[in-house]
């Protein structure tokens, strides 16, 4: 894609291929809005005979694993509150990074995420703000709903296009040790 003003709307028109390497959530003070941009864009990508390629970085995968340890508890019919979850989202990033201060950041993204998600369904109060303490189901709920949880479980961690190879700086750690063609393996 060529750099510029209207850029992105000329590389739609054209149908080019638009690939994203991942860290979409703990790049910014707006992780929200930007996977809810990258989402739309999606779409409307979709729409205009484009395509766009998420592929995932190591701090989509600490969310997808998060998602994906609230819904077992919520599934198995526990309450998970805010505050626990900013440190099951601690957890998960420290076990797989085995940095402190990866997981600290991590968590608070996580936490700014889940409370703009719940914020989105209206029943985010002041008192929830403030203690931290609010029910995490009713913010999963409304990612389930707008695509968001589908968003981190579908990310790609390789893409080949037009014989390029597209990764996230982190595949080895992601992957483990590969055999010589297990790559080749991925893409197929």
């Amino acid at each position: 894609m060529t750099a510029g003003k209207g850029s992105l709307k000329a590389a739609l028109s054209r149908g080019e291929v638009i690939v994203f390497l991942g860290d979409y959530i703990d790049r910014s003070d707006k992780p929200t809005e930007t996977v809810r941009f990258i989402m739309w864009l999606k779409e409307a990508a979709t729409k205009a005979g484009a395509r766009v390629i998420t592929l995932e970085g190591n701090h989509d995968y600490f969310m997808y694993r998060f998602l994906a340890d609230v819904k077992a508890r919520l599934d198995a019919g526990e309450k998970v509150y805010m505050r626990e979850a900013e440190a099951m989202a601690y957890a998960i990033a420290f076990e797989i990074s085995g940095s402190k201060k990866t997981a600290s950041q991590f968590s608070r993204t996580a936490g700014i995420f889940c409370a703009r998600s719940l914020a989105s369904t209206g029943f985010f109060t002041r008192i929830a703000r403030i203690s931290r303490l609010g029910d995490f189901g009713a913010a999963y709920k409304a990612m389930e709903e707008s695509g968001t949880v589908e968003f981190f479980s579908g990310l790609k961690r390789v893409a080949m296009v037009d014989n390029n190879v597209f990764h996230h700086a982190f595949l080895p750690f992601m992957l483990g040790e590969l055999e010589e063609n297990a790559v080749v393996s991925l893409l197929l």
